[in-house]
C-alpha cells in the first residue's frame, strides 16, 4: 500500500482517478456540439443558397392554366376543342319572336319593313300568300297570363289567303303592333278572345288569328301592325287610326 500511495505522489498515471478523466469529457461534448452547429449553419447556407429556385412542392404550369408571356401580361391556355366566336353557326336562325324588336322603317329588304299600307288593304306578304286585318275593336284588356298587365287595348284579326297550289306554313309568323309618333311597341295580350295563327293555311284556303295589344287610347290615331312571315321575306306593314 505505500509503494501505491508513494507511486501516485511521485506522478504516476492516475489511471483509475475519475476526477483525472472528467475535463476530457468535457472537451469531447463541447466539440460535439460545435460540430453540430457548424452542420446546422451548413444546411442553412444552403438552402439560402438555393432561394432562386422553385420553391418545395412548386411546379410548372399545369394544362388549362395561365401562362406568363411578358412582363406584367399572361396568355390563357386554349385546348383545341374550344371554341374563340359566339357567332351563330351556318344554317341558324333567330327566333322569330325577336325579328321585331325595334319600330320597323320603310324599306322592302329581306327581315325589313316594306311601306305600310292602309289597315283596311290587303298586302301581299309573297307569292301565293296575302294578308288583311279585320274586326278591329277597342276592348278591355285582361292580365291572364305571365308578365302581362291590363288596360286599355286593340283586338283585331289578321286573316292570310293561300292561293297557291301548296299548303303554306305559319309557325314563324309574329305580329306586333307599335303606337304614336314615336313608334312605341304596344305590350301583347292574350285575353280577351285572343287566338293564334294555325301551324298552315291549306292551298287554297283562309287562316285567321285573333290579336290584342294595349294601346293608349289617346294614341290610336297613328297606329301601325306589322306582320313578319319569315326572316327571307319582308314585313307587312298596316298603318291607320282604330277605334277608341
Amino acid at each position: 500500500m505505500s509503494d501505491q500511495r508513494g507511486l501516485t505522489e511521485l506522478g504516476g498515471e492516475p489511471d483509475d482517478d475519475p476526477a483525472v478523466h472528467r475535463p476530457m469529457g468535457r472537451v469531447i461534448a463541447l466539440v460535439g456540439v460545435a460540430v453540430a452547429v457548424v452542420v446546422i449553419l451548413i444546411i442553412v447556407v444552403v438552402r439560402s443558397m438555393g432561394g432562386d429556385g422553385e420553391p418545395d412542392g412548386a411546379t410548372g404550369p399545369t394544362p388549362g392554366s395561365s401562362a406568363t408571356t411578358g412582363a406584367g401580361s399572361s396568355s390563357p391556355a386554349v385546348t383545341g376543342n374550344e371554341s374563340t366566336s359566339s357567332a351563330p353557326t351556318a344554317g341558324s336562325e333567330e327566333p322569330s319572336a325577336t325579328r321585331s324588336a325595334s319600330p320597323p322603317t320603310e324599306s322592302a329588304k329581306p327581315g325589313e319593313t316594306r311601306s305600310p299600307v292602309p289597315i283596311k288593304t290587303p298586302a301581299e306578304v309573297k307569292a301565293g300568300l296575302t294578308a288583311s286585318i279585320t274586326g278591329v275593336a277597342a276592348v278591355k284588356g285582361q292580365a291572364d297570363g305571365p308578365g302581362e298587365v291590363a288596360g286599355p287595348a286593340v283586338r283585331f284579326t289578321l286573316t292570310l289567303r293561300n292561293s297557291s297550289t301548296d299548303d303554306v306554313p305559319l309557325n314563324t309568323t309574329v305580329v306586333n303592333v307599335y303606337y304614336g309618333k314615336a313608334g312605341t311597341p304596344a305590350s301583347p295580350l292574350l285575353e280577351p278572345g285572343g287566338v293564334p295563327l294555325p301551324d298552315a293555311v291549306a292551298a287554297g284556303g283562309e287562316a285567321s288569328g285573333t290579336y290584342v295589344f294595349v294601346v293608349p287610347r289617346k294614341a290610336r290615331n297613328r297606329v301601325l301592325i306589322t306582320v313578319d312571315y319569315s326572316v327571307d321575306v319582308s314585313l307587312v306593314a298596316f298603318r291607320g287610326a282604330v277605334p277608341r
